[in-house]
């Protein structure tokens, strides 16, 4: 597909997507996000932005964060504007920048919706926050005037082969970006093979990563603790981001290790929340004890030595509080997980193999000796046992973890948001 055809087909898909917005309105279904993805009216009337960040989802909401935050510690007079696509993305964007920007729903990509928001929204920077190739809406931009970027940029080997098989259409989006900040040179050679011009690619590191440098907290950390009630002589294992097929691995795991370590808490984070139900039914099914995390907020006292997360937002902690940590959706084909929040409390890391979503730190970890990779049930198991019964390797490999976080890290967010003002200085 072109571009010329992708243009045609999302200008007739208008014409069917309106009809079935106002449908919605008649049955009383609104959805204010969706309605707001329409640009119907323009909230910010003739105000003028220096910047305006795409921050897809919450994870990519954290990265604007610690972005915007430097930016305005140097130029503090800067109207930002921030959007994204998801209801927890919007969530937790009005709630950490909501005072400092204006925020807003990512409009669609019909010519259409993109015409009336290149006419009201005046901006002088567009930045995405990883890949995310919206062709009318760039390149609409661009003819506009407005400068685009892609700041932490990645493609993944799986996301490369999908964008080059339709380089016709991502081609000519990918040349048109003024700057594309690159998490590592592997990326920035996979751009320039999808059409980036050469001057416009540089490496900056991962400022994903370099959030987490600053964002333990022992105080917080503190309270998870106390609802946990956790004894002295009590081990801690964390799961987190279980996704489809890894919870049965994780437990049957698990309970192997607990004939070595029978004083073990395991906590058990879904990626999402529809897999509560799942983790439960396996937990039944091996006679397992659990508690749901929601029942020790309301209070209620920790008795069984299995906790399931039934709420989103617990895990960043929950990996502080344990002797070693599994970071999912990594023995499945999912492309892994942030397997640097673990590390960041320089706690040691488990994963499996597919982790292309986070290979430079899957990297990190394994040749710095932070994190060990497995494959399956039976190496799971034998990690887990290796790092609870031997507190010395764990205290090393946890070193390690944090030790190769900050070698990723540190300075990447200075350098985006230098890249970032020197665009500006430009105009």
């Amino acid at each position: 597909m072109g571009l010329r055809t992708y243009t045609l087909l999302t200008r007739c898909l208008y014409h069917l997507a309106v009809p079935c917005e106002r449908l919605r309105l008649l049955c009383h279904l609104r959805d204010p996000l969706f309605s707001q993805r329409f640009f119907w009216h323009n909230p910010f009337g003739d105000k003028r932005f220096d910047c305006w960040f795409h921050a897809v989802s919450v994870g990519e909401v954290g990265v604007a964060r610690v972005l915007i935050e430097q930016l305005l510690g140097i130029r503090p007079g800067l109207n930002i504007l921030v959007s994204s696509s998801t209801p927890q993305g919007v969530a937790n964007l009005v709630g950490t920048l909501g005072d400092r920007c204006e925020t807003m729903v990512f409009p669609l990509d019909f010519p259409q919706v993109v015409h009336r928001v290149v006419q009201g929204i005046h901006v002088k920077l567009y930045a995405s926050i990883e890949t995310e190739l919206w062709p009318n809406l760039i390149l609409g931009l661009c003819k506009r005037g407005t400068k685009c970027m892609i700041l932490n940029g990645r493609l993944s080997k799986r996301s490369f082969r999908s964008y080059m098989r339709f380089k016709g259409l991502f081609g000519p989006v990918v040349e048109s970006f003024h700057k594309i900040c690159v998490i590592n040179e592997q990326y920035g050679r996979r751009f320039r093979e999808l059409g980036a011009e050469e001057e416009s690619v540089v490496v900056t590191g991962n400022a994903k990563f370099e959030g987490l440098l600053s964002r333990p907290d022992s105080v917080r950390l503190g309270d998870f603790k106390d609802k946990l009630s956790l004894a002295k002589d009590e081990q801690v294992f964390c799961a987190g981001s279980i996704r489809g097929g890894e919870e049965k691995t994780i437990i049957e795991g698990v309970l192997e290790a607990k004939k070595a370590c029978p004083r073990l808490l395991t906590l058990l984070v879904p990626r999402h929340l529809d897999r509560v139900d799942t983790i439960k039914q396996v937990l039944k099914g091996l006679g397992c004890r659990f508690q749901l995390w929601s029942e020790l907020e309301l209070g209620k006292e920790r008795v069984a030595d299995w906790v399931v997360v039934d709420v989103i937002g617990p895990l960043y902690h929950l990996y502080g509080l344990a002797d070693c940590a599994f970071v999912g959706g990594s023995i499945v084909e999912k492309g892994g997980q942030n397997l640097m929040e673990p590390a960041s409390w320089g706690i040691p890391v488990v994963f499996g193999p597919y982790t292309e979503n986070f290979e430079e730190a899957a990297t990190a970890l394994k040749s710095g000796g932070g994190g060990i990779m497995v494959k399956d049930k039976n190496e799971f198991t034998v990690a887990l046992k290796k790092l609870l019964t031997n507190p010395n390797l764990r205290h090393h490999m946890g070193n390690n973890a944090r030790q190769a976080l900050v070698h990723i890290a540190e300075g990447a967010a200075t350098r985006q948001v230098q890249t970032i003002l020197n665009i500006l200085e430009q105009d």
